[in-house]
C-alpha cells in the first residue's frame, strides 16, 4: 500500500509540476488549481492502468498449483473460510464472522444545513481462520482491508441496543491525532502474523459516553440510555464483515514455514486482498472494473487536454 500510494503521489506531483511549468506563460498562469487538477486526473488514469496490471498479476498467481508455490510468492485461490476456534460476533448485526471492521459515527450539522459524520468508535477484528478449498486447507495471517462494497449500515432500535451493549463491555484504546502514529498503528494491525487481531479505538474528543465498571442494575439502565443516545444523535453504525463459512477468494503471499497465506495489506502489498465470491467471478469483475475505469478516465483526461490545447491555440485551425 505504502509503495503504491507513494508512487501515485509522486506521479501527481510530477504531472502537476509539469503542467504548472507549461502553463506559466499562458493566460492560465494565475489559475493555480488547474495544474493540480490536471495532475490528479493523470494520476487517476495511471491508478486504473495499475489496476489492470494487478488483475492480470492476480490471474497469473491463481493458475499456480500448490506444488508450484514458492515462499513469498503471490498465490490466489477460493474456498470456504472458517474460524479455527469460535467465530466473532459482529457488534451490530450479531452475525457470526471471522473478520470485522466497524465504525460508529455521530451526525454533525453545519451552518449550511449539510450533515457530516464524525467517528467516535472504530474496530478491526479477526479470529484465527482457514480457507478450505480443492487445493487444501490454508491458514490466513495478516489483516486485509475490506472493500467498501461490503459495508452495511444499521439504524433499527435492536441495532442501537446491540451497539450500546457492545460499547459498555469493550475496552477501547484512545485514538491519537498524530497522522504518523495512526499510520504506525494501522501498519501493525495489517501486518499481524498470527491471524488474531483485536484493535478497537475511541476518539479522544468523542461525545458518546460509555462508562465501564458499572454494577448489574446500573449497567442495564446505562445500556438503555446509551442506546437511546445513539439513536437521538442519529449515529451511523457501519459494519463490514467476512461471515463464517463464506465463499471467498484470497490473494496473498505464501509463507512456507507457517504453511499460511499472508493476506495482510500492510503498507506494501496492494495485491494482497480478500473478496467474497468464487475465483473466476472475482477475477472477471476486477479486470472489467479496471478496464472500464481506464477507458472512462482516459476519455476525461483526453477531453480536458484537448480543450486546453484548443484554448491555447495549439491545435490546427484553433487560432
Amino acid at each position: 500500500m505504502k509503495k503504491g500510494c507513494a508512487f501515485l503521489l509522486l506521479i501527481w506531483i510530477a504531472a502537476g509540476a509539469g503542467y504548472f511549468y507549461f502553463l506559466r506563460t499562458t493566460q492560465y498562469a494565475d489559475r493555480w488549481w488547474l495544474p493540480i487538477l490536471l495532475g490528479l486526473l493523470f494520476a487517476i488514469v495511471i491508478a486504473n492502468l495499475q489496476g489492470i496490471l494487478l488483475a492480470l498479476k492476480q490471474r497469473g498467481a491463481s493458475k499456480k498449483s500448490p506444488r508450484e508455490w514458492r515462499d513469498g510468492e503471490l498465490v490466489g485461490f477460493s474456498g470456504r473460510i472458517q474460524a479455527v476456534r469460535s467465530p466473532l460476533t459482529a457488534p451490530f448485526s450479531g452475525r457470526a464472522a471471522v473478520i470485522v471492521e466497524y465504525d460508529i459515527k455521530h451526525a454533525v450539522r453545519s451552518e449550511n444545513n449539510s450533515t457530516d459524520k464524525v467517528s467516535d468508535f472504530m474496530g478491526m477484528l479477526m479470529t484465527p481462520c482457514t480457507v478450505q478449498s480443492s487445493r487444501g486447507q490454508m491458514k490466513m495471517v495478516g489483516f486485509p482491508l475490506l472493500s467498501e462494497s461490503y459495508s452495511e449500515h444499521f439504524e433499527e432500535e435492536a441495532h442501537y441496543a446491540r451497539a450500546a451493549k457492545y460499547l459498555l463491555t469493550t475496552a477501547f484504546k484512545p485514538r491519537g491525532k498524530n497522522p504518523l502514529t495512526l499510520l504506525k498503528e494501522l501498519n501493525e494491525i495489517l501486518t499481524d502474523d498470527d491471524g488474531d487481531v483485536r484493535a478497537e479505538f475511541k476518539a479522544s474528543d468523542s461525545i458518546i459516553s460509555a462508562e465501564e465498571d458499572l454494577d448489574a442494575g446500573a449497567a442495564l439502565n446505562r445500556e438503555t440510555a446509551l442506546a437511546q443516545d445513539l439513536k437521538d444523535r442519529e449515529c451511523w453504525l457501519e459494519e463490514k464483515i467476512i461471515a463464517q463459512g463464506a465463499e471467498v477468494t484470497v490473494f496473498g503471499s505464501y509463507l512456507a514455514k507457517k504453511q499460511a497465506i499472508n493476506i495482510g495489506g500492510g503498507m506494501q502489498h496492494l495485491s494482497h486482498q480478500i473478496h467474497l465470491g468464487k475465483l473466476e467471478v472475482v477475477l472477471g469483475k476486477q479486470l472489467r472494473k479496471s478496464v472500464i475505469g481506464s477507458v472512462v478516465w482516459l476519455a476525461i483526461f483526453g477531453a480536458v487536454n484537448w480543450y486546453l490545447a484548443k484554448e491555447l491555440g495549439l491545435l490546427p485551425g484553433s487560432q
